[in-house]
């Protein structure tokens, strides 16, 4: 998966402040999606194929990812292509995403088919997912 620029929750004010000092020059490391704070993929997990029946049939073996940090769950249809297979998305996510939250605390982690089958979503819960390391020091 490349970057996107589909959002969901509001960008979170570090992440603001870290992408504008690194662009800036006050801190160093490397610069976010070209300086940007959000809206790319930088946190995925929990990688899942649907194998239910609790949804509807055009989720059937689609991969859901979780995306950490965009507070997201991002769907790709997946097709035979030869040996080999294919992922894109589907027609009318072109500009949304399958589940996307407004929650800036909404942390999809992990993903399972659940034996009723469900999806289920683990969400971490928690508003800083960054390591300590990985934040700057003020300037």
């Amino acid at each position: 998966m490349g970057p996107t620029s589909i959002g969901s929750a509001p960008t979170n004010h570090g992440r603001v402040l870290r992408t504008q000092w690194r662009m800036s020059g006050k801190v160093t490391g490397p610069v976010e999606g070209g300086g940007r704070a959000s809206g790319y993929f930088t946190g995925v997990s929990g990688i899942t194929i649907y194998t239910g029946d609790a949804l509807a049939e055009e989720f059937q073996n689609n991969a859901f990812i979780g995306e950490v940090a965009g507070n997201l769950v991002h769907r790709e249809i997946i097709e035979p292509d030869g040996v080999c297979v294919i992922a894109h998305r589907a027609a009318d996510e072109k500009k949304t995403e399958f589940l996307a939250s407004s929650d800036t605390w909404f942390r999809p982690v992990q993903l399972a088919n659940g034996p009723d089958g469900a999806l289920y979503i683990v969400d971490m819960y928690r508003e800083v997912i960054e390591h300590p390391w990985s934040l700057p020091r003020l300037p």
